[in-house]
Parts: C-alpha cells; structure tokens; sequence
C-alpha cells in the first residue's frame, strides 16, 4: 500500500483525514439509501428531508452494515480492488453530503451554552479521530502478521484466501473489508482508523441520536438536558474500550448498538400496530445480524439469540398473533442467512468451512488452543471465577436498571443475550484469561449498556417522581455538564495530541526493510509460490505470487495437514505437494524478530502459560526444519537476517 503515500507526510495525514471522513459520509449514503427502501414508497427522493425520524449515527450504522453485506458479495467472487472500493465511497459521499444538506439543523437557533459543549466535543472527537491516522498498537502478534496482510492481500487479488492462518479461519472477514475501504487510498500507518477513528465518530452520532426530538425544529433539534449532556460525554470520553489491536472492537460496538436501536424503534414485530416492521425492516435486522457476524462469530451468536429473544418478549407480553411471530422471525432467520452466505462462501474457499469453530475446516486437533480440558466440575469454577471479575460483573448492570424500572423489550433481550453469550464464550476459551475474555465480550456488553443507560434516563423524564431523584436540578446538572466540557475535552485533546506527535512521520516499516523484502520477492520468479514466517508479511506483493503466510504454525493449515515433528523432508514434501516451492523465511535468532525469535519460544516451553507451552513445541519445530531446509536446499537469498529457499 505504500505506493499511494505522498512526498511529505503533510500531506499524507491531510489525504488520510479526510478520506477517512469520506468514508464516514459514505456509510451515512449508503444507510440513506436503505433508509429509502425501508420506507418505500412514503420515501422516493434522497434530495428531500426524512419524513421518518432517523439521525444521522444510525444511519451511518445501517450504512456500515450495507457495506459490511456488499464486501461480502465482492469477496465471494474476488471483485475487491482499490478503484472500485474509491468509486463506491465516492458515490456513498454524493448521497451521503445530499442527506446532510437536505437535513440540516438550523444550527444558530441553538443556545450559546449547547454552542460551548457541541464545540469542546467536535474538537475533542476531531484529535481522537486524527490520532488514529498513524496510530499503532503494541501488536505484533496480531496486526503485524495477520490483519495488515489481509488488507493487503485483499487489494491486491481481490479477496481474502489464506488457507494457512488461524486469525483468516477465525473470522469471515467483515473487518478487513472496512479497513480495506480506508486502505484503498492510504497505506499501513492508517489500519486503525476504521476502528480508532471513524467508528469512534459514528458511536458518537449514534449516542447523540437517541436524544434526537421526535420532529426537527430550530430551536429544538436535540432533547438534551444536563444531565443527558452529562451522560453524552462521559460515553465518549471515558467509554473504556479495551483495544489490544487493529480488529473489531469499535466497529462491533457500532454494529450492535445499531441493532439496539433499531430493534428498539419496533414496539411489536408481529401485529398490525403502524410501528410494526414492514417487509423491508425485517431483511434490515437479518442485514445487521450478518453484518454482527462478519465481523467476529460471537457478534453473530449474541445478534442472533438477542433478536430471538427480543421477539420472544414480544410474543409474551402479547401472546397474540403466535404465527405472526413465527413467520417475520423466520424472515429475519433467512435475510440474515442470505446476507452472510457470500461471507461463509470465501471462509469456506480460503480455510474448508463455513461457520467456524462450529465446524473446524483446516483447523487441526492437535492444536488446541480453545478448551484446556478442565472437567465440568473445574469448568463451572472457571466460569464463576471470570464472571465474578469486576469488569464482567458490570455487564449485569442492564438487567438491574431494568429491575428498578419498566424495562425496554430491546434492552431486556440485548441484556439476556449479553450474558449467555458471555457464559459461552468463557465456556468455549476455557484456555484463556479475564484479559482475552472481557476484551471479547466488551462491544457486545458495552453496546447494551450504553443502550440501557440513555432508555432508562430518557424514559425516566415521564415519572416525576423518579426523575426528582435520579435528574439533577437544572443548575447543577447545568453546571457539571459545562466544566465536564471545559475539563475533559482539553484532557482529550491534549492525550491525542500527543499521540500525533509521537507517531507523526513513523512509517511501520522502514524503507531499508522495505527493499528488503522486495529484493527477496524478486529472487522468486513472478507466478512462482512460497510460503512464509517473517515479522513483515504485509510488505510482499500478493498479486505478483502466490504467498502461503504462516500466522501460527501448526493451527492451521490445507490437507493433510502440515507435518509437525516428523522432520524437515515431511514439510518438504509438503511444501512441494502444494506448489510452494520456495521458502521465505527470517533468521530465528536474529535479535528483533518479535514473535518468530527462538529464545522466545524455548522460553514460553519452559516456563510460559499452559497454551504458550503447547504453541511452542509446533513453534520450535518449524524453526528447526526451516533451518535444516536451508543447510540442504539452495539458499538464493540472504542479507539482513532474511533468507529465501528453494526447496528442490
């Protein structure tokens, strides 16, 4: 991607800022035009204003998960490339700045008070969204090795086919896509301003929207009281979002508080009231449930069980119209499953399945790094143990407000979804820790907090009495949501102002390492295959060969399966089976190699975390005949500590 950064770097961050806002106006296009066909025929023309009530975050939201559905089309038939992708933000802008314009708030009919927090807030968004430019996250073993690469390697042969990484098997793919439409004009340095950056300010407008006033005045365009404002900031600002690297963790946050709110605008799905979803609005929810599962497949279980269970409330509160029910659950059931399929085509032509790790395709057992064996008994107590962490017990905390108040369907549902899936998960990854776990179940538990909080204080307006005790008087809330303004967002401003200047002009990848691995790629011959285990797999050129990437050996690899401790002539033969006939491979002893480093491996054999030591010994024995390869087989390139084999 680097052939698209400018001469200075200026001008770099310029591009990359607004193209990044580009493909923000772009999902608020794109979720104008589902706007449009979910309320057809009452909405026929983009140019004029929305007669239905719909801000401007959810339809971001409704956007990124059209998108989320139509990258999943164009992976399945290998059609992603760069001016495509500009072409489609472009044409999403167009209707999206249209949108805008058509709904625009009279601006200067708001208070000079709501002018000083609205400005300390676009600011204070506008350093966060900036500092994601060229941010980077201390994670090799992630980005570095897998999830650039992907971006990469799906703009480049126009889909996303990695048969031997286990970061590919464990996703569909949702994320690469969007990333991919930032990367279609930037280059590396930018990977996390999909999730750091613009899902961040999409959040925001989803947030704000949930105070949005029925009808659009001038005088009136946001019902926000202190307090509301105060709740506002405070998600924004101090929001703990556990982020370890470039994958989904804001975009899964949107998504799913997407699906809050839009669940949330259907007071019954299945009866003749107005506010019932028509035929439209049923393929949007299976449209935002697959989105969910591009994304991540636990997104997918907890969109999918909190839909269920959202109709199932429904139903019993009702407990009329039951084949209604049946039937637009059913139709969610099938949108849902036709949205996804391009998805679980391209998993199932890249890693030999569809749902993964219901079905576990090019996964092999003999590397496990899911349950640790525990008995049910020590399972239970794990469990209770991770659920008990304070920072898994806040996700109870829906369900409480809900037990104080009259509770919203949407929120009771999303609530009950939220723990089963988060007793699962821990279930499933009994081998890992609360650090994993709740980074995990984070968006999924945050996204109905969130939810919850702003319905419950929103609703609570109509109980005086309740209000009395839980809404501050006007002047104090008045005044604690102006030195909130004052205090936080320079705080804000000032933490990711300096994230810019200590990343500003810091390349990933240094031009000497650069030409590097350029000269090791022109010692294969183009067309020609090999297979890879290097720090920097997103410097190669995934269109000029055929470039096998080792993420973790021995997790995952094509029939019959990589060979592991049966010697170097094994894996020859195996690499030659599957026309990979050269190896690009590091010096495993080279001191800076991150996670491909010898000393690192022998350390965590003998004295790691259980699944470290497990990893290690597939770890070590790659290394050990990757080296005897090398002493036996021609070495065609060597410089630096990187070396190119061909295995004959």
């Amino acid at each position: 991607m680097s052939e698209y950064m400018p001469d200075t770097f200026t001008l770099y961050f310029i591009q990359q800022f607004f193209w990044g806002l580009m493909v923000l106006l772009s999902f608020i296009g794109w979720g104008r035009m589902a706007h449009a066909c979910l309320y057809w025929p009452n909405e026929q023309t983009i140019t004029q204003p929305i007669k239905a009530h719909v801000d401007w975050g959810l339809m971001a939201g409704w956007g990124m998960a059209i998108s989320l559905i139509i990258g999943g089309v164009l992976n399945s038939f290998a059609l992603v490339s760069r001016d495509l992708l500009i072409l489609y933000v472009v044409m999403g802008a167009i209707v999206g700045a249209i949108t805008l314009y058509a709904n625009r708030i009279k601006l200067p009919a708001l208070s000079p008070f709501y002018w000083v927090v609205f400005t300390a807030l676009g600011v204070a968004l506008l350093f966060i969204y900036a500092s994601s430019i060229q941010l980077r996250l201390e994670s090799c073993a992630d980005d570095d090795i897998a999830y650039i690469p992907f971006i990469k390697r799906m703009l480049q042969t126009g889909s996303l086919l990695d048969p031997f990484s286990l970061r590919r098997i464990a996703g569909f793919g949702g994320q690469t896509f969007l990333q991919a439409l930032i990367g279609s004009v930037g280059n590396e340095n930018a990977v996390n301003m999909m999730d750091r950056g613009v899902a961040i300010l999409i959040f925001f407008g989803l947030v704000l929207g949930h105070f949005r006033t029925p009808e659009k005045t001038a005088a009136t365009p946001y019902n926000l009281s202190p307090v509301k404002g105060l709740i506002l900031i405070l998600m924004v600002a101090l929001l703990p979002l556990p982020f370890l690297n470039s994958a989904s963790h804001a975009t899964g946050l949107v998504i799913l508080l997407t699906l809050f709110r839009t669940i949330e605008r259907t007071e019954n799905p299945a009866t003749d009231k107005p506010q019932a979803p028509n035929f439209q609005m049923l393929w949007m929810i299976g449209a935002i449930i697959a989105a969910a599962g591009s994304l991540r497949p636990h997104f997918l279980m907890f969109a999918a069980l909190g839909v269920v269970l959202f109709w199932f409330v429904c139903w019993w509160q009702n407990k009329r119209h039951t084949l209604n029910y049946v039937r637009t659950l059913l139709h969610v059931g099938v949108a849902s499953l036709a949205f996804l399929t391009p998805w679980m085509m391209t998993l199932y032509y890249s890693s030999n399945t569809m749902l993964y790790p219901l079905f576990r395709g090019y996964h092999r057992a003999s590397y496990e790094i899911y349950s640790a064996g525990k008995s049910p008994l020590e399972l239970l107590q794990f469990i209770g143990h991770i659920m008990s962490e304070p920072r898994m017990v806040i996700f109870w905390l829906p369900l409480v407000m809900l037990g104080v108040y009259k509770h919203s369907r949407a929120a009771l549902a999303l609530s009950l979804a939220t723990l089963i899936t988060a007793f699962t998960v821990t279930a499933v990854f009994s081998f890992s820790n609360i650090d994993n776990l709740h980074r995990y179940i984070a968006p999924i538990g945050n996204a109905v907090i969130i939810g919850t909080v702003i319905v419950f204080i929103r609703r609570s307006e109509t109980n005086p009495n309740l209000a009395r005790k839980l809404i501050l008087s006007r002047f104090t809330g008045t005044a604690i949501l102006a030195l909130s303004a004052l205090i936080l967002a320079p705080a804000v401003v000032i933490k990711n102002y300096r994230v810019i200047e200590h990343y500003w002009d810091r390349p990933m990848l240094a031009s000497s390492t650069s030409d590097i691995y350029t000269a090791m790629q022109a010692s294969i011959p183009p067309g020609a295959g090999f297979m890879t285990m290097v720090f920097h797999p997103f410097a190669w050129d995934y269109q000029r060969n055929h470039v096998a990437n080792i993420d973790t050996p021995g997790a995952v690899s094509p029939d019959p399966g990589m060979p592991f401790f049966e010697g170097p002539q094994a894996l020859k033969e195996y690499l030659l089976k599957l026309d990979l006939p050269y190896l690009a491979i590091g010096d495993f002893d080279e001191p800076g190699m991150c996670l491909y480093h010898r000393r690192l491996w022998q350390y965590h054999r003998d004295i790691g975390f259980p699944i470290w030591q497990k990893a290690a010994t597939f770890y070590l024995d790659f290394m050990d005949n990757a080296d005897a390869l090398a002493r036996n087989n021609p070495v065609i390139f060597q410089q630096q500590g990187y070396r190119v084999i061909q295995l004959q």
